[in-house]
């Protein structure tokens, strides 16, 4: 996946660079284009080799024409790293608020909008993206990172879920941080997102089986 950049062992990020989470999500449809055009080539062939010539003919545009919407590779990527996740977390945002949809559903779905786009779709071509992440974008990661966690946490907390574990001393947090290592170890070992889906379902069952 393309964005397999974060530190697993850590828990809450500090920003550490001026690109911060900015909620508004591009509109331009075809500026939208370019970046998800963007995000697959560099799957394809990592940050090194990802060429701005490349980006143009996958979208059917002139490398002049991209240059009028990005000044040059480094700012493509960061854009584009922008633009997905701040889709990932709008689209996890929106399940966690829902109240009608059962804790287990939701889980699922959140977590497979978080971390389950473009599983199994990065070439061994591409394994300098987690590299290239860290040194460009490490702060705007984490920050993402730390919101999606953090409204996964109170989704727990105002679920019949939280009313169980809360008995036997285990928090929300806690059932979290239990989530976020075991579908981040799926994103990572498993080569088909059908393959994600089903291990992140079957752990998710074994959590809430109290519940159920």
């Amino acid at each position: 996946m393309l964005l397999d950049k974060l530190d697993n062992n850590c828990q809450v990020c500090f920003v550490s660079d001026k690109l911060i989470p900015n909620d508004e999500i591009e509109t331009d449809s075809r500026k939208v284009e370019i970046l998800e055009g963007a995000i697959g080539v560099f799957l394809r062939y990592g940050f090194k080799k990802t060429s701005m010539d490349d980006v143009a003919k996958s979208v059917s545009i002139s490398r002049q024409a991209l240059y009028l919407y990005f000044a040059d590779k480094e700012d493509l990527f960061k854009e584009g790293l922008r633009y997905f996740f701040a889709t990932s977390f709008r689209s996890a945002a929106q399940i966690l608020n829902q109240k009608k949809i059962p804790i287990e559903e939701k889980l699922f779905l959140a977590l497979e909008a978080w971390l389950g786009r473009y599983v199994g779709g990065k070439s061994s071509e591409a394994d300098d993206l987690i590299l290239a992440s860290k040194g460009l974008v490490s702060g705007l990661i984490c920050s993402y990172e730390e919101k999606f966690y953090l409204a996964l946490i109170e989704a727990i907390r105002d679920s019949k879920l939280n009313a169980y574990y809360i008995k036997k001393g285990i928090g929300p947090e806690q059932i979290t941080n239990t989530l976020r290592a075991m579908a981040q170890g799926f994103k990572f070992s498993c080569d088909s997102d059908a393959s994600f889906k089903i291990k992140l379902k079957e752990s998710i069952q074994v959590i809430c089986a109290p519940i159920l």
